[in-house]
């Protein structure tokens, strides 16, 4: 299970970063990209149903996005 979840992460920060698309990740798209993924993060967390238990909250991509975020803005800036 931890391994698909780490694969999952993966993909998503390839993505938000622009890798799966070829995008340039130098020109600032990717820290563009993470900022407004997080932003959609904070907005209202949607309930899902995981493995049989109703009303579990969603907040993983959260956490996935500020880390993202953070680490755009150290390259950049750091």
């Amino acid at each position: 299970m931890k391994e698909a979840f780490d694969k999952d992460v993966a993909f998503i920060i390839s993505y938000i970063r622009g890798s799966k698309e070829g995008n340039d990740e130098r020109s600032g798209v990717a820290l563009e990209r993470s900022i407004a993924c997080f932003s959609v993060s904070l907005g209202e967390v949607t309930r899902v149903m995981i493995g049989g238990r109703k009303n579990e909250l969603l907040v993983s991509f959260r956490y996935i996005t500020a880390a993202v975020c953070l680490r755009e803005m150290d390259r950049i800036f750091g």
